[in-house]
């Protein structure tokens, strides 16, 4: 279906005239809340992928059962638990890629980042998926129009696995993840594996207009077939590895991977002398530039621009 980005205000008050049933089958933008102490103006706190864990006792906050606490990242004040992004599958649940793996999905930071959305507070719960450059599809023919079927092939799955997780409300964020690996793990975005086999390279070297036409594919298929909002996840490097440095994007959401890996947590897209790094053209004061993980590996935290994403006309 094709639609326009819905506004904030419509789909929140759609979604609470439901029933919780009809609600299952919405998915809710945003949720409303109160300012959140020790962050920035129209930002929000948030976690990704398997950890960390809200909790009641997020030193140096007060245990409470709900609201639930973001994770400790600051000693400037204690905010409320406000967005978590699961992983919901990748290129190790296609078969044919001959992967295997299990999805970065925390199902206690689901369910409270839903007991906190339920209470007014934060943005609730999205999803994204671990993407599978052109290179691991068993179709390979190294044209454009190839790629792009498999970017939908692969927004299908993702959409599917989304929907399937037992909640009743989802915020709309589906991000497609765009990373590079290390030696032969570049996940068949710089090379083409043999068909049915995760890590044998076949041949090297992958177009990157290819490249492009496989994540176009997936954007396309999200925003205009589902409910979901299409987001892009990848750092500069990586992007600029496979995409190439003049690859820029000017209608779809980032979410920048720029770990500067120190606390107190941001307060807006800068902490400490470190600033979000976003990728394709864009900088943070772009209207498509709404969440950044500054902080990653065993523990992912994310900075999300609440006030942009209800009111950005990026996607359109």
């Amino acid at each position: 279906m094709n639609r326009a980005k819905a506004t904030y205000a419509s789909w929140s008050s759609l979604s609470r005239a439901l029933s919780a049933g009809a609600a299952a089958l919405l998915l809710i933008i945003l949720g409303s809340g109160p300012s959140f102490a020790g962050d920035g103006t129209g930002f929000l706190w948030g976690t990704d992928g398997n950890n960390p864990v809200p909790g009641s006792g997020a030193s140096p906050c007060p245990s409470s059962s709900e609201p639930w606490k973001e994770p400790n990242v600051t000693n400037s004040g204690c905010g409320n638990y406000a967005l978590y992004i699961g992983e919901v599958g990748g290129y190790y649940s296609l078969p044919s890629t001959g992967c295997s793996g299990s999805s970065a999905w925390n199902s206690t930071a689901a369910s409270e980042s839903m007991d906190n959305w339920n209470a007014g507070i934060g943005s609730g719960l999205g999803a994204y998926w671990f993407g599978a450059g052109p290179g691991m599809d068993n179709g390979y023919d190294g044209t454009t129009a190839e790629a792009t079927t498999w970017g939908a092939w692969q927004a299908q799955k993702a959409a599917n696995a989304a929907a399937s997780y037992p909640n009743t409300r989802k915020s709309a964020i589906l991000g497609f993840d765009i990373e590079l690996g290390s030696g032969e793990d570049d996940y068949g975005w710089n090379s083409v594996k043999v068909a049915g086999d995760c890590e044998t390279t076949h041949s090297s070297g992958i177009a990157t207009a290819v490249d492009r036409a496989d994540a176009s594919g997936f954007r396309n298929y999200i925003f205009n077939d589902t409910p979901y909002f299409p987001v892009y996840y990848s750092s500069q490097s990586a992007w600029n590895s496979i995409m190439g440095s003049s690859s820029t994007v000017a209608t779809t959401y980032e979410w920048s991977a720029h770990w500067c890996d120190r606390t107190p947590g941001p307060t807006d897209f800068s902490q400490s002398g470190c600033d979000a790094d976003f990728f394709a053209g864009q900088d943070s004061s772009n209207s498509c530039a709404i969440l950044w993980q500054w902080y990653g590996g065993a523990n992912d935290y994310d900075q999300y621009d609440h006030d942009r994403y209800t009111t950005s006309t990026c996607e359109g």
